[in-house]
């Protein structure tokens, strides 16, 4: 099923690491470049108060899986151990197209350099996953098979950043009993409708994420919708 791609504005404080620098007023880190991510965007999620108490994300590597991300871009010059830890087709990409991830990833943790604006857990490091295997040419994907298999696999990764999804929400399931199979997660492998059979193939997915002690942050999707997309509502009835 094809995907399309969503912004996410994330208060991601929450991944940033607990070591304390150097005590600096709030207001100190109320530069021009804190503001050019928009007008009272950090001020929300009172980010300058956690700059200062030494929150900025040092020691932590955030996933963000999304489109490709472009790590030459100057806004990342000052990480060390960011990297796309897949790639998507043949892994030659026009970047004209490709803006979403790299988006995504600046508002997550844009390196503070003085340069344009900087993110959120702006020393925090990025390991980038495509979650696309193919792309199309608007905008559409068709999503891996392997979405978090790096991840799973380095427990030093606790958070995901998903800001992609599909048109898929909970009014086009117009049966009870296959929104009951929603709640409980509970799908045959073949031989339902389109929906049914991706959520069935990324619920395994999912769920082995959150097995793993990972957290799945998600774009709600919603775009004028009353309801989040089916990706960021599925584990709602969840206990």
């Amino acid at each position: 099923m094809p995907w399309k791609r969503s912004l996410n504005s994330l208060a991601m404080l929450m991944l940033m690491s607990s070591s304390i620098a150097n005590a600096q007023s709030a207001d100190s880190f109320k530069t021009a470049e804190y503001n050019e991510i928009g007008y009272n965007v950090l001020d929300a999620v009172n980010a300058a108060s956690a700059y200062a108490n030494g929150y900025t994300g040092k020691g932590v590597i955030v996933g963000v899986c999304d489109d490709p991300i472009n790590f030459l871009v100057p806004e990342f010059d000052l990480k060390q151990n960011s990297e796309m830890i897949n790639v998507a087709g043949a892994g030659v990409y026009n970047w004209a197209n490709f803006t979403h991830g790299t988006h995504v990833a600046g508002v997550v943790a844009a390196s503070k350099n003085g340069l344009g604006m900087h993110g959120i857990a702006f020393d925090a490091e990025i390991k980038g996953s495509t979650a696309g295997r193919i792309y199309y040419s608007d905008g559409s994907f068709e999503s891996r098979k392997d979405l978090y298999a790096y991840y799973v696999q380095h427990p030093e990764i606790k958070v995901i950043n998903n800001s992609w999804g599909t048109g898929c929400y909970l009014t086009n399931i117009d049966d009870n009993q296959a929104y009951e199979l929603v709640q409980s997660g509970v799908l045959t492998p073949t031989g339902n409708p389109e929906w049914q059979d991706y959520l069935y193939n990324n619920t395994i997915q999912f769920r082995e994420a959150v097995a793993h002690d990972k957290l799945l942050v998600w774009a709600a999707g919603n775009n004028g919708h009353t309801m989040a997309s089916i990706e960021p509502a599925l584990f709602l009835t969840e206990a």
